[in-house]
């Protein structure tokens, strides 16, 4: 879904694509592209009643901003019960490798739910800023989570 051969122009048009996943993989193109303009026409669809394309919105906007970008809607996404939604959201945090970490990192430590996931992405980005996270997370005092990052280290 991230990979896309098309011109950056060539996906504005199917931005208004009656299905979630044509619109989400509008955005990603033009994100990855990095067009001109491309944020203001991504924009709008960060209310879109699609969790996919809210997600595509998250990865934009960590692709084409300054500044911390708000993932949340890519972290909702790995807990779908639709795989097309996680596979999505595990190849855009790849995608973003050290922009993602600290998103990860603040999610890990305030909520348990979807801990074990987010801390497998962590793993999975193999970057030095992701291992240092996990490394400290398996220094922790939250036993639960000193007990998953050390497992993953393990691995």
């Amino acid at each position: 879904m991230m990979g896309n051969s098309r011109e950056p122009d060539d996906e504005r048009p199917r931005l208004s694509g009656a299905e979630p996943h044509e619109r989400a993989s509008a955005i990603a193109a033009l994100a990855q592209q990095g067009a001109r303009g491309a944020w203001q026409s991504i924009e709008p669809y960060t209310d879109d009643p699609s969790p996919l394309v809210r997600g595509a919105v998250a990865f934009a906007g960590a692709r084409l901003r300054k500044g911390s970008p708000d993932l949340a809607p890519l972290i909702d996404l790995l807990g779908s019960r639709r795989e097309d939604d996680v596979a999505f959201a595990q190849e855009a945090f790849h995608a973003l490798g050290d922009v993602a970490v600290p998103a990860i990192v603040a999610h890990v430590v305030a909520q348990r739910a979807g801990r074990a996931t987010l801390l497998r992405v962590l793993s999975e980005l193999e970057t030095k800023a992701a291992h240092a996270a996990l490394a400290a997370a398996a220094r922790s005092t939250d036993t639960d989570l000193a007990q998953r990052a050390k497992a993953l280290l393990s691995e």
